[in-house]
Order: structure tokens, then sequence, then C-alpha cells
């Protein structure tokens, strides 16, 4: 079953809107962030062009200081998400714990029976702790790293819009790659977790009746019946780090060629007098900004994956 993008809406906004307040300020702190990122290359790019043209020593001291303010400024900007993310996503995942387990008392015993303690605690628990970065970050830092990426390519096109362009086609072809990827491993997660939950479930039973399981001489096959339930997990999260593994490595090739992108057009137009060193440093710095993003989104995405898997369960 693959769940529409409405049905993941619906479960971020109703856990998120009773903590409105402190999710605003996380997203200004996000989106805040952009424009520090985008703004402090600039600044270096200035004191090297200033560094080379001569300029006052003064002069080049108020640059630097200008570029660690901001740099400090980010480190500050960053603990603040950090420590609101996670409030937001503990107020939001106990909430939604005391849902489950709501629900849960209230179904009827047929319900009960055919799924045991253990496997009910890793649903209510378990499912719902990997749930946490979607409700604290996941939103935002999709929206946050999208607009850092518009704003860098709007930058460079700014700058010389063949570059622009061509970062802009790049960007393009690699979101693409994102995009075809981005549910290759969810029926593994969600396969691991569901062995997850009956493992749990067989541990369970297994404590609850050691007595008879060893007066009838059954401890073999306890032994034997756990190694299967590992055993089933641990093919699951193979395959699952195996999808993985491929989304990782076609983002590293991406980032390569991007990388000889950036070399190549700053050389070429360095040398045909266009641009500065520092300019062509803007390229190269905005390239590797360009990582941010693209790991981000990597990132989230292989979260997806997890995320994808708990809700359907």
């Amino acid at each position: 079953m693959n769940l529409s993008f409405k049905s993941y809406w619906n479960l971020l906004a109703d856990h998120i809107r009773p903590q409105r307040g402190r999710f605003t300020l996380l997203a200004i702190l996000l989106f805040g962030s952009i424009g520090l990122r985008i703004v402090a290359p600039q600044i270096m790019r200035l004191f090297i062009d200033d560094a080379l043209a001569g300029e006052a020593l003064s002069t080049l001291m108020w640059t630097a200081a200008a570029f660690i303010g901001i740099a400090l400024l980010q480190q500050g900007v960053h603990i603040g998400v950090t420590y609101l993310g996670e409030n937001v996503a503990w107020t939001a995942t106990n909430a939604l714990r005391a849902e489950l387990a709501e629900h849960a008392l209230k179904l009827g015993m047929k319900f009960h029976n055919d799924h045991t303690p253990g496997e009910l605690i890793e649903r209510i628990d378990g499912d719902v702790t990997e749930l946490a970065t979607f409700f604290s970050q996941f939103a935002l830092n999709l929206i946050a790293n999208g607009l850092l990426l518009i704003g860098i390519l709007i930058t460079l096109a700014i700058e010389d819009w063949r570059v622009g362009l061509a970062f802009a086609v790049y960007s393009a072809l690699t979101i693409g790659i994102l995009g075809r990827l981005k549910d290759i491993a969810v029926p593994h997660q969600k396969a691991r977790r569901e062995a997850e939950g009956q493992m749990y479930g067989f541990i369970e039973e297994q404590l609850a009746g050691t007595e008879d399981i060893r007066s009838s001489g059954a401890v073999g096959f306890s032994i034997r019946e756990l190694f299967r339930h590992q055993a089933e997990i641990l093919t699951h999260n193979r395959r699952a780090h195996f999808k993985r593994w491929i989304i990782e490595n076609a983002m590293g090739l991406a980032l390569t060629l991007g990388t000889l992108l950036a070399i190549t057009s700053g050389y070429w137009l360095f040398t045909a007098g266009v641009v500065t060193i520092g300019t062509v440093y803007l390229f190269v710095h905005y390239l590797n900004l360009l990582e941010e993003p693209f790991w981000a989104m990597t990132n989230e995405i292989e979260s997806f994956q997890t995320i994808g898997a708990c809700v359907e369960r």
C-alpha cells in the first residue's frame, strides 16, 4: 500500500497544530539560516578580491570580522534549531503514542489474540520513535534546502547567466535522480519493522512460558525460532541498506560531476577575463554548498523510507 501525500500531510498537521508557536519559531530559524549561508561566501569573495587588489589592512580586518560574525551566528541558529526540533518531535510523538495506546485498548479481543503484546509495544513505541524526525524537521528541511538551492542558483545566475544555467540543469538532473530513487527501500523497511515486531512478540511469549518450555524440553526449539526471527530481520535490513547504498553512490557520482563543472567553468571564465579569482572561489564554494541540500534531501529521502514503512504499518 502506497499512502498519498495528503495522508502524510494530515498526520503531520494534526500533531504539529498544538505546537504552532514553537514550530513557527523553528521555521524562522531554519529559513533564516539560508540567508546566512548564501551571504557568507559573498563576504569571503570580497575579502579575496580586496586582498589581491592591495586594499588597506583595516578594510580586510573588517571584512574578516564580518565573516567570523556570520559564522558564529550560524552556529547559534543551529543550536536553536536542534533544541526546538527535539522539543517539537518528542511532544508530537508522545501525543501519538497516547493516541495509539488508547486506540489499541478499544479494539476487540480478536485483534489482541492476533497480535502479541511485544508486537504491539514495537508498533506503539518503536514505529512512533522512528517518526520523530518527520514531526520535527522533515518537511521544514525539505523546504529550507529547496529554498537554499533556489537562492544559490539565483546568485550564480546574477554572477554569470551561463554558470547559472549550467548549474540549474545540473541541479534538475540530480533532483530527478533523487525522485526516481526515493521509494526503492520502503518495502524492505516495512518488512524489517514487521519482522522486528514479530520477534519482540515471540520473545514476550517465550519469557511468559519459560517454565513450560524447560519442562517440555523445548529450549532448543525456542533458540532456533529466535535465530530464525533474527535472520529474517537481517535479510530485510541488508536489502534496505543495499538500496540506500544505491542512493548514496548515485549522489556521490552527481556531486563529483558538479565539482568538475564548477572548476571548469570558473577556469574558463577567469582566463577569459570575465570573472575574478574571488568569483571563481564563489563558484566552487557554492558547489560545495549545493552538496548540503543534495545530501540533506538524500538523507531525508532515506529517512522517508523508514517513515513511509512506519506510517503504513
